[in-house]
């Protein structure tokens, strides 16, 4: 069974109790020759939030974090890129008096129209509070972005804290507020952060270098059959977040 990562194994079995031999880890993987770092013209400081409006993708956490974001590096902007089904809500707490600024949201973004989003930013700013794998994040790794992100389920397995991005704890507005403002203010970490982060982009998550582990796990499915016996006999949780709402898939 292919699986992203091994944060996310490590869920799914302590949830459903899935023999974790039955996992073979391949991670996400991200276009280089479309998601490349390039720069465009722009004044002030800009850090991006693009995926899913959602606030299970934390983006209301970022929103609550702007206000000690722009006392810290006055004219910071704040683009939301996407749709999803915060979007109105992001929307009505970017017109608070205390953001000190406003907030731009794109709307939906034709995907060849993404890595130009990225080009536009400082900062790509994920404050999630779970992934599968984040392709976002790896988008952003791969266009020289530095991010800055949580220690959640999808994101820790990509995301090296002080190496290839910075990490806060989910939910903690004060440590994103001030993650974002290092990343912003100090130059030589956020070269840092980019650096390594396009090189991890380039050597472990471009499409040929995934897609090698995509084919030598189906091969060694192919001549070995597993060890542990596959159940179907899971009973069904009703309480199941994902059956309440299939959209958080």
């Amino acid at each position: 069974m292919l699986i992203g990562c091994r944060s996310f194994a490590a869920e799914v079995t302590q949830r459903l109790g899935t023999d974790p031999a039955r996992f073979t880890i391949v991670p996400g993987a991200v276009d280089t020759s479309r998601f490349r770092p390039t720069s465009l013209p722009r004044g002030g400081t800009r850090l991006l939030c693009h995926g899913r409006v959602d606030r299970r993708k934390g983006v209301l956490d970022l929103l609550e974090a702007m206000p000690a974001i722009r006392r810290a590096v006055p004219g910071t902007t704040l683009v939301v890129s996407g749709v999803g089904p915060d979007l109105a809500e992001a929307r009505a707490r970017a017109e608070r008096p205390d953001l000190a600024g406003p907030v731009t949201f794109t709307g939906y973004v034709a995907y060849d129209q993404v890595p130009h989003v990225y080009a536009g930013a400082d900062v790509f700013v994920s404050p999630t509070y779970a992934e599968g794998f984040s392709n976002t994040i790896l988008e952003a790794m791969a266009c020289g972005v530095p991010v800055v992100a949580t220690r959640s389920v999808g994101v820790v397995d990509c995301i090296r804290d002080g190496e290839n991005g910075l990490l806060v704890d989910v939910g903690d507005i004060p440590a994103l507020a001030q993650a974002c403002t290092l990343a912003l203010l100090d130059r030589r970490c956020a070269a840092r952060l980019r650096h390594t982060a396009l090189t991890d982009a380039r050597e472990r998550y471009a499409w040929p270098v995934v897609a090698e582990g995509v084919l030598d796990a189906y091969e060694h499915a192919r001549v070995r059959r597993p060890a542990a016996p596959w159940r179907l006999d899971t009973p069904v949780d009703p309480g199941c977040r994902f059956r309440a709402a299939p959209s958080l898939l």
